[in-house]
């Protein structure tokens, strides 16, 4: 890595809140997307690169999911990379969700 670097971030919102066995690093699709963010960051430029996956159970302001790239001064390819890797998130969004199942007899 050369000295001094010179690290630009790109940051995607992905509008999903997601939950799911697809979420699994070593067995569902969201670790297929993490091993393309391991490559990333192993390549001449990359230093980073990532999701904030938004949880439903989660309150906090702007939930939603997000996606990360950093490099060594190269915007354009932080930018292009992040979009890349969250269009792959949204098309697969229906199946980072887990089905729910109503409880009978709960307390409200």
């Amino acid at each position: 890595m050369r000295e001094p670097l010179l690290p630009v971030t790109a940051v995607v919102e992905i509008p999903a809140l997601v939950r799911g066995d697809e979420l699994k690093t070593e067995t569902g699709l969201f670790g297929g997307w993490i091993r393309d963010s391991i490559a990333l960051e192993q390549s001449h430029g990359g230093l980073s690169a990532g999701f904030f996956i938004g949880n439903p159970f989660t309150d906090v302001p702007d939930l939603s999911s997000y996606c990360y790239v950093c490099t060594d001064g190269d915007e354009a390819r932080a930018r292009r990379e992040a979009e890349r890797l969250a269009a792959a998130f949204w098309a697969q969004r229906r199946h980072l969700q887990a089905g729910l199942s109503a409880r009978r007899g709960r307390v409200l």
